[in-house]
Order: structure tokens, then sequence, then C-alpha cells
């Protein structure tokens, strides 16, 4: 069932437009990101957009049609 779950996710990620975004983070959690992905057997990146779409859920309204994600 994991593997269907992560598998959906890749064609959902695909159908949106991708732009490469640079950052610098605290080494201990970026070192948290990586064993983190490795147990769930997802990629870092899936788990910062799934981190990124949370944080905007939790501060408010709807800010894009092609994402389920709302800021007020």
């Amino acid at each position: 069932m994991g593997a269907g779950v992560h598998f959906s996710l890749k064609l959902k990620m695909k159908k949106t437009k991708r732009v490469p975004y640079n950052n610098i983070f605290n080494a201990e959690l970026i070192k948290n990101l990586k064993i983190l992905a490795a147990k769930q057997d997802k990629r870092q990146n899936d788990l910062l957009e799934e981190a990124i779409q949370d944080l905007i859920k939790k501060y408010g309204k709807k800010v894009s049609q092609n994402l389920e994600i709302y800021v007020e």
C-alpha cells in the first residue's frame, strides 16, 4: 500500500511545473530529513514539498488552483 501512495504522489507531481529553489538548512535538519526519506522510501524533495504545503495550509487561504493549499 505504501508503494502505491508513493507512486501516485510522483504522478501528481509530474503534472505541475517544477522550478529549482536553493536554500541553506540546519545540518541536523538535513540529517534527519535524509533518515526520514530513507525510512519512508520517499525522495527528500517530496517530503520538503509536503512540509511546505502543510505550512501553507497552517497559515491560511487558497493560493493556487493547481495545488490543494490554503492561506488566510
